[in-house]
């Protein structure tokens, strides 16, 4: 049987991104919420008026959510870079050669992170579902406005953003390993 240590050592390795994201979202948790809160605003409209905005408005309100993701996700590699200097040091060309050969030189670490984010979102989708219920929201003989409110306030105010904290936390592991 083969040994269990390279899945232990990589599941200390892949605890690092965690550990590194939590503190980056709430240093900078103002400028991330405020990107967060436009695709937030825009999912309530929606919830309450949805179906009666033409379809073209939809379209415009769900490009300005795609519009602020790309943004969330530059904001986060713009503050990711400012912090640590070691990941400017690359081009796109080495820093994409370095996240290949991290990838397959290190791919237990790389297995442990995505089943850890899979595990902890998941998780996350799940207790935002008890909420639901535990708060009386999930009737499905009465309106879902209520249910469908809550859980897209928490979806992209919270969740998403964290999400994305934590996905680009696990490239810049990538970038600074030594090996």
């Amino acid at each position: 049987m083969p040994s269990a240590t390279p899945w232990i050592d990589a599941a200390g390795t892949a605890m690092q991104v965690p550990e590194w994201a939590l503190p980056f979202y709430i240093r900078h948790i103002a400028a991330i919420s405020a990107l967060a809160a436009v695709p937030t605003v825009q999912r309530g409209l929606y919830v309450l008026a949805g179906k009666s905005l033409p379809s073209l408005i939809n379209g415009l309100l769900d490009l300005v959510t795609l519009i602020c993701r790309v943004l969330l996700f530059g904001l986060i590699l713009e503050l990711m870079y400012g912090e640590d200097k070691r990941l400017g040091q690359y081009g796109f060309r080495s820093a994409w050669s370095k996240v290949v050969g991290y990838t397959h030189d290190h791919w237990q670490i790389v297995v442990v992170n995505v089943v850890m984010f899979s595990l902890v979102f998941g998780a996350v989708n799940l207790c935002v579902s008890a909420l639901t219920k535990a708060f009386g929201l999930s009737n499905k003989n009465e309106s879902r406005v209520g249910v469908d409110l809550l859980t897209f306030t928490l979806r992209n105010a919270v969740t998403i953003p964290i999400a994305t904290v934590w996905l680009c936390g696990i490239v810049r592991q990538m970038l600074i390993s030594e090996s």
